[in-house]
């Protein structure tokens, strides 16, 4: 008792007692403050609803908002509005009549009921919280502050003076977990600091109010977190959707960029008509969703869901339920410290029964002692900074070359990644639609780049520059607020193209000849007419036609040859055709444009129709112009990362929502896939090497994975094929591609990487060992999901940073080697103990 007093009242102890009692007691202090701060979100939406009275979205909208919500694009504009208790006005031409829209207090009813229109965020730990769990947790920690326990009870039992051996290991510890708390709070900085650079666009939306005793429709701009179900909103070209909108009104050819969604990177048509109950309301096209991109057209519609309503918000809970999978250095320092423990426990044992039956008769403290050396002798104390250090020495390298890395243990998992599962869309490709390729008629046909000198020098070619004339004059982008072109992608790439033939004339062209009719682009007729005044020539028009080559080339007759004209004889109709399946036999989008001259037109003649059919002016006879072939075209190094990757065993799959054709086309071109590779594989392994979601749909286990059960043998067996061969998966969801993330971790043994920036990409990311999002194009769910963030949204930024975590691994490798080895001489002095030799090592020296 006189040495435990001793002790307890010397000064660096009591020093020592009193952090460690503050600690502890902060701790709980933040815990109850987080649980505080959970509990007043509670109170804070107890009094919205003591606000609202007894009114509650079941008392207000009864069972029509479920309805509403789960399948608004089986109602009619109309039936929606009165389920959501609004009133959309004249869905068609975009009128309203008088109390269109939400009325204000109806609004401020609706913001009480719904809340904020934002995703619930998941939740933050508290940073104090996050301290302490770097230094009290893992096994590894608490083996460490055994030992600090252990070394001051020994204090007590001896001589109570030396409280300096576990002071020092302590601080060891705690300035560990500090350093790693450290990187991983900045890493968050980081994050939030990305968040904050993107910018918010304010929402159109129609509000009625009373004005002098009578209703009238105001039009009104208000954040996106302001949105309310029941609200009538207006977008445009280039405007991010904020919510899920039912459709009223679109200008025809409307189309929206789901690639986030889906990871389909082409665009998709919009209309107002009613679906059928068979169609499921991601695929209904009368439904704008939130997080996607108006490409073209001006719409006007419902807002159904908000918030976590929305299909986004539903993947985002989806996400955030998922448990996060395991770093492989979490598991092996785990399983290192097991193995530890045995083998120190198995030798305290033996140094304790060996000195109990030795011929030399020792006093029981020395054998207690030599004991716990021959214990404390196995615990490597300095790993734990030898891997703190490294770590932050691979971190700090790897932001440098634009990684951040938000998980610092995932930089030692990404050295180990064996398979790594990689989006198309914005990760392997630019993500934006580029045209590549011409195809034009000038004593014969010839295709070039765009890039080459009959791209970039049209005044030597009258063909080309007729082509470039076409796209620029039938072409639906237009500059939005900022002066950046906007519309669809296909469109917004033949105007970059077709510009850069005009430069600055570009403009004064199109104001030379101004558009007077469009026929809009549809899915029936497939082809797009505008006509326009020859500025020049009065009573003279020129008529431009765009769209699918099959469609085009049938209503031509003739072919621009230069500045003339020749027959389009069967020959040349074959020819086209030739140049037109070697564009799309590699992952091209192919446009063909063809024109015809009308004269001795009034110069106020109304043109009008839109069909053939129904037509005033002919529609026949057209002149072949060209083909412009369009790509999403892979990124700079793309080809020689994967190449990179694949001498290194790490084996590179694509994993998309693309069509299959573009898919295996880009993978051919990238390197996934080899040349004629498909051709020459035996049939049992070809139908494994490019797999699409309609194959996948009737192997999806039930369950989160493949064990216990989940899978039967014929699905077993599938996967175990799929993970052998496959190299590439289109037109798959975001279940399946979680799914697949699983089956390479499960059934393929394998440390798994996944790389996206949709929200779609979020599960998969979530699932693999380390996910990496892109940081400039990524969305918010993808890079909260992810574990690394690409700040230059470069592919190659993956292989270097995989070199930093193999070569971080090496470094902890060779750590772990020297401090195993470094314990032999250590614990051999003990048991020479045995034979008399004196105390070589006490508790203190060794630890």
């Amino acid at each position: 008792m006189s040495k435990l007093k001793h002790l307890a009242t010397s000064d660096t102890a009591v020093c020592a007692e009193f952090v460690f009692l503050a600690l502890v007691a902060f701790g709980f202090h933040r815990y109850f403050q987080q649980q505080k701060a959970a509990s007043s979100i509670l109170a804070k939406k107890a009094l919205a609803q003591s606000q609202l009275g007894s009114k509650t979205k079941d008392v207000v909208f009864g069972k029509c908002l479920s309805e509403a919500q789960s399948r608004p694009h089986v109602f009619g504009a109309e039936e929606l509005a009165g389920m959501l208790n609004t009133d959309v006005g004249a869905a068609a031409g975009g009128h309203h009549k008088e109390g269109a829209g939400l009325s204000m207090d109806r609004a401020a009813e609706h913001l009480l009921l719904f809340g904020k229109n934002q995703l619930t965020p998941g939740v933050k730990e508290d940073i104090f919280l996050m301290l302490l769990k770097q230094v009290f947790g893992g096994l590894f920690n608490i083996m460490l502050w055994i030992c600090v326990a252990c070394e001051l009870t020994l204090a007590v039992i001896f001589d109570g003076d030396d409280t300096l051996t576990p002071l020092i290991l302590s601080m060891v510890i705690v300035a560990s977990g500090t350093l790693q708390w450290w990187t991983e709070l900045q890493a968050e900085s980081m994050m939030e600091s990305l968040q904050n650079m993107q910018r918010t666009e304010l929402v159109c939306v129609f509000r009625n109010t009373f004005q002098g005793g009578k209703k009238v429709v105001q039009e009104q701009w208000i954040e996106p977190g302001d949105l309310v179900p029941g609200e009538l909103v207006v977008l445009e070209a280039g405007d991010k959707i904020p919510a899920d909108i039912r459709i009223t009104f679109c200008t025809e050819g409307a189309e929206v960029d789901n690639a986030a969604l889906t990871g389909e990177s082409l665009p998709e048509a919009r209309t107002v008509e009613v679906e059928g109950e068979g169609v499921a309301v991601h695929e209904a096209h009368n439904v704008c969703f939130f997080g996607t991109t108006v490409l073209k057209g001006k719409m006007k519609g419902i807002v159904f869901a908000t918030g976590d309503d929305t299909f986004l918000g539903q993947i985002n809970e989806t996400m955030t339920q998922c448990a996060r999978t395991r770093s492989t250095l979490e598991t092996q320092i785990e399983h290192f410290v097991h193995v530890i423990a045995y083998v120190a426990m198995a030798v305290g044992v033996l140094s304790l029964v060996a000195n109990l039956m030795s011929p030399v008769q020792r006093p029981i403290d020395l054998i207690l002692e030599n004991a716990a050396t021959a214990f404390f002798a196995q615990v490597p104390e300095g790993l734990l900074p030898t891997v703190t250090i490294s770590l932050m020495i691979a971190s700090t390298r790897m932001v440098r070359r634009k990684v951040l890395v938000r998980k610092i243990d995932a930089i030692e998992t990404l050295g180990c990644v064996s398979v790594l599962c990689s989006d198309k869309t914005g990760t392997l490709t630019s993500g934006c639609m580029t045209a590549t390729d011409i195809v034009t008629h000038a004593d014969g046909f010839a295709t070039c780049r765009c890039t080459e000198n009959e791209w970039a020098a049209p005044v030597q070619n009258a063909s080309v520059l007729s082509l470039a004339q076409c796209g620029i004059l039938n072409n639906s982008s237009k500059p939005n607020r900022e002066g950046v072109m906007a519309g669809s992608p296909t469109e917004v790439a033949i105007m970059e193209a077709c510009t850069r033939v005009f430069g600055d004339d570009r403009m004064q062209y199109q104001e030379q000849n101004p558009q007077v009719f469009e026929i809009p682009f549809n899915s029936e007729t497939k082809w797009m007419l505008t006509i326009h005044a020859d500025g020049l020539r009065p009573g003279a028009f020129r008529m431009v036609l765009k769209g699918a080559p099959e469609r085009v080339l049938a209503m031509c007759t003739r072919v621009l040859n230069e500045s003339s004209t020749v027959e389009l004889s069967d020959q040349r109709r074959g020819e086209i055709n030739t140049h037109l399946h070697k564009l799309m036999s590699g992952g091209r989008r192919v446009l063909c444009f063809a024109e015809m001259r009308l004269d001795g037109y009034a110069d106020d003649f109304v043109f009008e129709g839109s069909s053939p059919e129904k037509c005033n002016f002919p529609m026949e006879g057209f002149t072949w112009v060209g083909l412009i072939g369009l790509e999403d075209p892979p990124k700079e190094g793309v080809k020689d990362a994967i190449a990179v990757l694949d001498d290194a065993s790490c084996k590179t799959v694509m994993v998309t929502g693309d069509h299959p054709t573009t898919a295996q086309a880009i993978a051919t071109r990238i390197g996934i896939l080899r040349e004629n590779e498909l051709a020459n594989l035996p049939e049992e392994i070809r139908e494994y090497t490019v797999v699409t979601g309609h194959q996948l749909a009737a192997y999806v286990p039930e369950g989160d994975g493949f064990e216990n059960g989940a899978c039967s043998e014929e699905q077993m067996e599938f996967w175990r094929k799929t993970v052998q061969h496959a190299r590439v998966f289109a037109r798959v969801s975001p279940v399946h591609k979680r799914v697949i993330v699983r089956a390479y971790q499960q059934i393929g043994g394998a440390i798994v990487a996944m790389t996206g920036d949709g929200v779609n990409d979020a599960p998969a990311l979530k699932a693999a060992e380390v996910g990496v999002a892109m940081g400039i194009r990524g969305t918010e769910v993808a890079k909260e999901a992810a574990d690394i963030v690409l700040l230059d949204d470069k592919f190659t930024s993956v292989v270097e940073a995989m070199g930093q975590g193999r070569l971080c691994s090496e470094n902890l490798k060779k750590s772990i080697m020297y401090t195993l080895c470094s314990k032999i001489p250590q614990v051999m002095p003990t048991f020479a103990e045995l034979l008399g030799v004196p105390t070589a090592l006490t508790v203190t020296q060794v630890l």
